[in-house]
């Protein structure tokens, strides 16, 4: 009965249902990450808004306007950019801390692309939006186009940014068998680095004993 009574209200009170949509989204977009890697945290949030955003996508609806669809498609952007700032943000932070930092370039570079996409589809969409329906729903699709413009190179700038300031990532071939401490301390001098090596590599079982052969994802320096 809550979900009736809940349903009911919101399609007789759009403008309101709006506003909540708009609140939970910036709600998913705002994490931290702590014990789970940014990158984990970013493709859960990413995943999360491409499913709330398929209920808009039904392009026979008669029932959402093209001032609906162009808010739907500017939050699940913002989010989107927002989440992937957040990253920068927090990996500079714990650069300057001397903080172990999870984020490779490789993975700044698949968000870059990520968001990239997102804000082009978005662009796409704004396109198709005609004369006659931008009067009628009061919009302008060429002032949200040139919007998404500056953010895409906003964000762009600041993730390469980013990306030359963290070391490059190479394989390292395990020769003997060892531990994640013990190629630490080889690698780096510092066996402290281990966590920072057991989270570039997840899908190894157990650091205590790495085997000959194995091929980790290591920071160059």
């Amino acid at each position: 009965m809550g979900v009736v009574r809940s349903t009911v209200d919101n399609i007789l009170s759009p403008p309101e249902w709006a506003v909540g949509l708009v609140d939970d989204v910036v709600r998913l977009a705002t994490f931290e990450f702590t014990d789970i890697s940014a990158i984990s945290k970013w493709q859960s949030l990413s995943n999360r808004l491409k499913r709330v955003g398929q209920i808009f996508d039904d392009k026979d609806s008669s029932n959402d306007s093209s001032a609906f669809k162009q808010m739907w498609r500017a939050v699940t952007v913002a989010s989107a950019a927002s989440a992937a700032q957040a990253i920068v943000k927090q990996t500079k932070l714990d650069t300057a801390q001397n903080k172990v930092v999870n984020i490779t370039p490789i993975d700044l570079a698949v968000i870059r692309q990520q968001v990239r996409t997102d804000i082009q589809q978005a662009i796409v969409a704004e396109r198709t939006i005609t004369q006659e329906q931008a009067t009628i729903s009061n919009i302008d699709p060429a002032a949200q186009v040139a919007q998404y413009k500056v953010l895409a190179t906003t964000v762009h700038d600041q993730i390469q940014a980013l990306i030359e300031t963290r070391p490059p990532i190479r394989t390292t071939p395990i020769m003997l068998h060892c531990t994640a401490h013990w190629l630490a301390h080889q690698l780096y001098g510092d066996m402290n680095r281990a966590e920072e090596i057991k989270r570039l590599n997840p899908t190894v079982f157990n650091f205590a004993l790495v085997q000959s052969g194995t091929e980790l994802i290591t920071y160059a320096r």
